[in-house]
């Protein structure tokens, strides 16, 4: 209940809540439909296994921001540091606050050491708190999109991410930010720290 009474009494524009998820093929990509006597070509078979790690970051002021990983490797501290930290966060102008959840790669001595030595002010969601994050309504909507847009192919998946995540107005994210400010994060305190 306390990180939601922090949403709550806190200024939050300037934070940046942020999460990764995995996007999937959403059926087998192994079918294809063609007229008769035309050889259906599948470009890279694939199965219904096949997913995508993306990260993506949402602001108030700074918008929004993704990465897509696109090759399988671990997600260590290094690699965070580099990818994340360097690539998008320290980069901004201007103050922020960095909301990451409690995942080993964020909270690694390593990366909370890079993240003072380099004036990132990091606050650690709870490890309860999923519905606290407003990332987590943008990723709903983010593969409600990618759905539509049926990608057969790991390269497919990786364009309809982008496009979809393009598609996704400052609107939308002001509006799933204050929606966890002004109404999640009340009915968690309401729910006695309980799901909503």
């Amino acid at each position: 209940m306390s990180w939601a009474r922090s949403l709550i009494d806190s200024d939050i524009a300037s934070w940046i809540f942020s999460d990764e998820c995995y996007v999937h093929l959403f059926r087998n990509s192994n079918l294809s439909w063609c007229k008769e006597g035309i050889n259906a070509t599948i470009e890279e078979p694939i199965n219904w296994k096949t997913s995508i790690m993306i990260w993506g970051g949402i602001s108030i002021v700074f918008g929004k921001m993704l990465f897509i990983k696109k090759e399988k490797y671990a997600i260590n501290a290094q690699v965070y540091i580099r990818d994340i930290l360097q690539g998008y966060i320290e980069p901004l102008d201007g103050d922020y606050t960095f909301v990451q959840d409690g995942a080993t790669a964020h909270t690694a001595r390593q990366t909370m050491e890079y993240c003072r030595e380099n004036g990132i002010d990091v606050k650690t969601q709870s490890p309860k708190s999923p519905d606290l994050n407003p990332i987590e309504m943008i990723w709903a909507n983010l593969k409600r999109k990618v759905e539509k847009r049926r990608p057969d192919s790991k390269a497919r998946l990786i364009a309809a991410i982008q496009e979809s995540w393009d598609e996704i107005s400052f609107e939308e994210v002001q509006n799933s930010i204050l929606k966890v400010k002004n109404e999640r994060a009340r009915q968690v305190i309401e729910a006695q720290g309980e799901w909503t």
